[in-house]
């Protein structure tokens, strides 16, 4: 059955009222279509007292809005954001499009599979090392050029998300393709390709481009990591760069395991 959008919105004056209608009908939509809920979308400026009536269960978990009043902003702590990731359970995907930028320490926000993230300011190559998420989605980034760098080279060495499928970087500025690249022993690659991605409902709000099919792709800078995958790097617009990890090809995959079966047994001979 095809998924419905169930909306509440409310003055803050009449929170607990409403909260209490929402609880009755999500109860009844429930019974009449069977199934948790996909994507609960949550202020926390206007829900901040109400946290606990929220529902701890969903697919993917977006958090905030933009906040056009400068009024509102000392009664959007970071405190209840941490505690919306905390006692959620969402179990796909984390869209945070807070307009203030603050640090994320909730282990969930580096491991769910999905995360797309509004206001990146804050994060460093440190953060860029932390994350274990497979599609990631980093908009307003003041990463500069070396940590860029740094990363892919330490995803090329192995020491990387070895998660990692799709990265996208949205700076706030533009990088220096040559500075982000450099030691990388890049190819160009001018012949258009397909990348396979996830055509779930639950990734579609966290690839670069809004469809339910795969990714085409005409021209990237390549490079391969320590362990044979292919990484595609894609930058029509040097204020955004895409990175592609591919997957191994099972023949590949098997080749290299034969290879490594065959170099250990000489080993041991010529010792």
């Amino acid at each position: 059955m095809e998924k419905l959008a169930f909306t509440f919105n409310w003055k803050e004056e009449s929170v607990s009222k409403t909260m209490d209608v929402f609880d009755e009908s999500l109860d009844y939509f429930q019974k009449v279509f069977p199934g948790g809920i996909n994507k609960l979308e949550v202020c926390p400026i206007t829900l901040a007292e109400n946290l606990h009536r929220i529902p701890k269960e969903c697919t993917i978990l977006a958090i905030g809005e933009v906040i056009e009043d400068l009024d509102d902003i000392e009664h959007f702590p970071k405190e209840t954001v941490e505690s919306l990731i905390e006692q959620t359970n969402f179990t796909s995907g984390l869209i945070l499009k807070t307009s203030m930028a603050f640090p994320i320490d909730n282990e969930k926000f580096f491991h769910v599979d999905y995360l797309k993230n509004q206001n990146s300011e804050w994060m460093t190559l440190e953060t860029l090392e932390k994350f274990r998420n497979k599609i990631i989605h980093l908009e307003n980034s003041w990463l500069i050029d070396w940590e860029i760098n740094t990363f892919l080279k330490n995803l090329r060495d192995g020491k990387a998300n070895k998660n990692l499928e799709i990265l996208t970087i949205e700076s706030t500025g533009e990088v220096d393709f040559d500075e982000i690249t450099k030691g990388l022993e890049l190819t160009l690659n001018k012949d258009p390709q397909i990348y396979s991605v996830d055509k779930s409902e639950a990734a579609a709000d966290f690839i670069p481009f809004y469809a339910w099919r795969n990714i085409q792709l005409f021209e990237t800078h390549d490079f391969h990591t320590i362990d044979g995958r292919r990484v595609s790097i894609e930058a029509k617009d040097l204020t955004c760069i895409h990175i592609f990890v591919w997957k191994k090809k099972p023949m590949e995959s098997r080749k290299r395991r034969r290879e490594e079966e065959s170099d250990g047994p000489a080993t041991k001979r010529n010792n």
